[in-house]
């Protein structure tokens, strides 16, 4: 035989990147699942009493969430347009999607997350108008 056609030994070191690189990679998926799945689960709106967080593209107007607001049939309760967040009253059982289908990014909880975003309706937004407040 000549030395060419051998085969080199095996040596686990050989084959230890490989294994690493794809336990890398189960970790990161397996991480994603987790964060994107809890984030799903803790920040799913309600629809509690009929409000939800809906948030807007970084560049739309506080117009476009008073022309959100009618074409759902929901009053805007609470402002803050530096966050393009707010807080919407819509008394629909397809609240939820029909905001998606308006234009809106995220729809929240606002149990959850209007503190943090700032869209409380005792808060007044950048602009300085005072929310209304929902009666039933």
């Amino acid at each position: 035989m000549s030395p060419s056609a051998q085969v080199p030994p095996f040596r686990w070191r050989d084959i230890v990147n490989g294994h690493a690189l794809v336990f890398l990679v189960g970790v990161c998926v397996a991480y994603l699942v987790l964060v994107v799945g809890l984030a799903q689960l803790l920040l799913a709106p309600t629809g509690k009493n009929g409000q939800y967080v809906v948030v807007l593209p970084p560049w739309a107007k506080v117009d476009r969430i008073f022309e959100m607001s009618t074409a759902v049939d929901g009053r805007v309760i609470g402002l803050n347009d530096t966050t393009n967040a707010y807080l919407l009253y819509v008394e629909r059982h397809d609240a939820v999607d029909a905001l998606h289908r308006a234009g809106a990014w995220l729809v929240l909880d606002p149990a959850r997350v209007g503190g943090i975003l700032g869209c409380n309706p005792s808060a007044r937004g950048a602009s300085g108008i005072k929310p209304a407040v929902p009666t039933r």
